[in-house]
């Protein structure tokens, strides 16, 4: 198994929340996008748009490019060519972060809910001095699945049908509150990038999988597992010095009444993304960009 290594710029056209965590009435959001998000919005669009929504194929295109894509996270970027990341700018929230108050109506009273108030917290598509805002981030495409791997024209092929990756890319929505519109992208670039990644860190492919290699005190730019889990191999013990959470997310399917249901991963207990590599260290591009033991 082989991969070809693309670089993918997207400019962020409305405001952005990948939910993090909730203090009282503010949902607070993400500095990036995981790489489950991403996997997930892809999911989504492939599957409206080139298999007429049918039930049946969320689980297998899902299935499918788990196994055929590797995801890196992405990163708010400001140049168009670095990542900005927020250990590196002390004024990453304020330039970046904007913030939504909002309360529902109680139609029948003609007044707003008691109680209701909240605040949600964004990623705005333009800093506070009027910059765009780009997101940019790794992407690994195995080449078995590339129909057409130019620039120009990506094209991959999923049960004998052609689909154009860049048309879908500009279809996306990430994160929450879309019915309002928000998580929409414009795709900039996608290009084949054969050195380093966005957090520069070397890479090189081993038995089919994506091993990244970290410097000491280096950091990682996405979540790594620090406990194991079904299959999974943590990172080596005393590898990193960071935050722990614990991260879930919808995507996986099980028999239910009505057939396919979206059901609940298996919680992980991660390091979190911007956590230190205490020395030299080569780890696994895992599932949704989750870093593993090797």
């Amino acid at each position: 198994m082989a991969f070809v290594h693309y670089r993918v710029l997207l400019k962020l056209l409305s405001p952005l929340h990948v939910g993090k965590k909730k203090y009282s009435n503010l949902m607070t959001t993400r500095e990036y996008v995981p790489g489950r998000t991403l996997w997930g919005a892809l999911v989504a669009r492939i599957t409206r748009d080139y298999f007429s929504a049918q039930v049946s194929m969320y689980k297998k295109i899902g299935d499918y490019l788990r196994q055929k894509f590797r995801f890196g996270y992405f990163w708010p970027s400001l140049d168009g060519e670095s990542p900005y990341f927020p250990w590196e700018h002390e004024d990453f929230n304020f330039l970046l972060k904007s913030g939504y108050m909002g309360q529902p109506i109680d139609y029948d009273k003609k007044a707003t809910q008691e109680g209701m108030l909240h605040e949600v917290e964004f990623i705005s598509p333009r800093t506070k001095d009027g910059r765009p805002v780009y997101l940019i981030g790794d992407l690994w495409i195995e080449k078995g699945a590339l129909k057409n791997s130019k620039e120009e024209k990506i094209t991959i092929k999923i049960s004998s049908v052609e689909v154009p990756l860049g048309e879908v890319f500009n279809k996306i929505q990430l994160g929450g509150e879309k019915g309002y519109g928000w998580g929409r992208v414009k795709l900039e670039r996608l290009e084949i990038e054969e050195k380093r990644t966005i957090a520069g860190a070397d890479y090189r492919e081993e038995k089919g999988e994506i091993i990244l290699k970290f410097s000491k005190n280096s950091r990682i730019a996405s979540h790594a597992l620090a406990a194991g889990g079904e299959s999974l191999n943590p990172v080596p013990e005393g590898s990193l010095t960071g935050s722990i959470e614990v991260l879930t997310g919808y995507g996986y399917y099980r028999k239910g009444k009505n057939g396919l249901e979206v059901g609940l991963a298996a919680p992980l207990i991660c390091y979190s993304p911007e956590s230190t590599v205490n020395r030299d260290e080569e780890l696994k591009l895992g599932e949704f960009g989750i870093l593993e033991g090797p």
